[in-house]
């Protein structure tokens, strides 16, 4: 019987976030937190971060191409800005031709 569509789109956008999924989220969060020590201040109270970051495509750490599927790259997107919420930032995403995430306190 072929797998239905409804259930692999669920499974993907809704299972816990695995081991290396958790350590991709830490290694984006230890170059964003840097990036914010190092920017934050200088000119303006907010940080550009590179859109391939934040979407999880690019491991900072690693400097490789992160290779997973698109919706848990979606999950991982929203714990990452979950986090910094919780830490009093917002994330601006801007227009789809911008290429940075413009991190500012809330």
């Amino acid at each position: 019987m072929a797998i239905k569509y409804k259930d692999i789109k669920t499974k993907l956008e809704t299972d816990p976030l695995t081991g290396q999924e958790l350590e991709w989220i830490k290694q984006a969060e230890d170059h964003i937190d840097e990036e914010i020590r190092t920017k934050f201040g200088k000119v303006y109270y907010e940080v550009g971060i590179d859109k391939t970051i934040v979407r999880f495509d690019w491991s900072p750490a690693t400097k490789k191409p992160i290779d997973t599927m698109s919706p848990r790259r979606a999950v991982m997107m929203r714990e990452l800005e979950r986090r910094y919420a919780q830490a009093g930032w917002s994330l601006n995403w801007g227009d789809v031709d911008d290429h940075y995430v413009i991190f500012k306190g809330k």
